[in-house]
């Protein structure tokens, strides 16, 4: 590192280990999720506090995406991986941090407390957690000193009197008094506000003709334990797969490789329509979140066809876990 990151790394592990010695995760469980908008943007970002953990989501639907993915307790780990956009800090034993192996710590001489080190995170759709690149530093450093800030300003937010279940407190900077100050944003709904898809008329009714078929479907743009090649200054893409399979014979049907630069939705949309063309409409859809019945609701209401919500899907799950062991070995 040179001698500006270090500076730049050494504010943010300084700043996020004095809000480990202020326990800022116990201070704002009685203030709730807390909006802080930075004098260079228009919109908030959404810090949620958990035990030893502050996530900060750059947008409501990264905060929706959080609220929906803590719901899903029985997906398999790698298919959560979907719901992550955000920034975050959280705190290891030091034995844990020296195994990662960050000889960066050297160079910041930054010692633990309390035997535990500060991580930090990104996470973002269609790639696996990484550290954190230049402008996510100065933004959660940014971030932080706004939550350290604000600790000291108590009595502001009390003033609020708000209910965490209705609003959140929004720390942001007034340009007319010239200062940081504080005010109410009304709380985020958990509601997912996705739009069904909408699909060529004329293939709709072509679908409508088909014949019924006693057949349950799973599909899924399913992620996998393959890693993309990984280009230099870019981060580490995770292959996804569009997958179709016949759930009553265990069976994949069809298979197709997704890119970053694909629409993964309307791919699977499409997919799905091409799928009843050519082999009829399945008695059962089966899908891993509320999410894609969403989106595909214009099919399977035009065509009756019943969506299940189920976050396991045995036969694709299979399929992922078999690309797991074969990329083991």
């Amino acid at each position: 590192m040179n001698q500006a990151e270090i500076i730049r790394k050494k504010r943010l592990y300084k700043i996020a280990q004095s809000l480990q010695v202020k326990k800022a995760w116990d201070f704002f469980e009685d203030v709730g999720i807390f909006a802080v908008t930075l004098a260079n943007r228009k919109t908030p970002f959404y810090c949620v506090f958990l035990f030893e953990t502050i996530v900060v989501c750059p947008n409501q639907a990264a905060l929706k995406g959080l609220f929906y993915l803590s719901e899903q307790d029985m997906m398999p780990e790698i298919q959560r991986l979907r719901y992550q956009q955000h920034l975050i800090c959280y705190f290891i034993d030091e034995n844990e941090f020296l195994e990662i192996g960050d000889a960066s710590m050297e160079d910041l001489a930054i010692e633990a407390i309390d035997h535990k080190f500060p991580v930090f995170e990104s996470a973002m759709p269609g790639v696996l957690p990484d550290e954190l690149i230049k402008a996510e530093i100065q933004t959660m450093t940014d971030i932080l000193k706004q939550i350290e800030t604000s600790m000291d300003e108590i009595e502001a937010i009390r003033a609020l009197n708000h209910s965490i279940d209705t609003h959140m407190v929004h720390r942001y900077f007034d340009f007319d008094q010239k200062q940081w100050t504080f005010d109410l944003l009304d709380m985020v709904d958990d509601s997912l506000n996705v739009n069904a898809l909408d699909v060529e008329e004329e293939l709709l009714e072509k679908a409508k003709t088909q014949e019924k078929i006693d057949e349950t479907w799973e599909i899924d743009v399913a992620y996998t334990p393959l890693m993309v090649d990984k280009k230099e200054g870019h981060r580490q893409g995770v292959v996804r797969v569009l997958l179709l399979a016949n759930s009553d014979k265990q069976q994949i049907l069809n298979q197709q490789l997704i890119t970053l630069k694909d629409d993964a939705n309307r791919l699977l949309v499409d997919y799905l329509v091409a799928s009843i063309l050519q082999r009829g409409i399945p008695k059962e859809v089966v899908v891993r979140d509320s999410i894609v019945e969403m989106l595909i609701k214009n099919v399977s209401d035009l065509l009756d066809l019943k969506v299940v919500v189920n976050q396991k899907l045995p036969t694709i799950d299979l399929y992922v876990e078999e690309l797991s062991n074969q990329s083991m070995q």
